[in-house]
């Protein structure tokens, strides 16, 4: 069972090595994203309000944050319009709560903002 599992998985890694090279650009991925920021390691610093006396800090990575539905004024400015795999649920057309997301001012440093309450 095990060597069957193995063999799949590898069959997989082979397939995957084929791929087209210009794959994301077929899905809408054009840029590559250099990093620039090295990860440490976890940061032990002592701290007596805490229960086991130390306080730890580790490095994140955070690979993004996406809408579940995107607000556009037109369907012709959403980032999906006539991709082969859109969906009517990628993104919603309101020219009203487009023009008071365009025009709030309290975006934080994530891209987030609290609209309305």
């Amino acid at each position: 069972m095990k060597r069957k599992l193995l063999a799949g998985v590898i069959a997989v890694l082979i397939a995957i090595n084929f791929l087209p090279v210009n794959m994301l650009e077929k899905v809408g991925i054009k840029e590559k994203v250099e990093a620039s920021v090295v990860l440490k390691n976890p940061t032990i610093e002592e701290d007596s309000s805490m229960e086991i006396k130390q306080k730890v800090t580790y490095d994140c990575v955070w690979f993004g944050s996406y809408p579940q539905t995107e607000i556009v004024d037109e369907a012709s400015s959403s980032g999906v319009d006539g991709k082969p795999w859109a969906q009517n649920s990628d993104y919603e057309e309101n020219k009203s709560l487009y023009a008071s997301l365009q025009s709030e001012d309290g975006w934080n440093s994530n891209g987030d903002v609290i609209l309305n309450g």
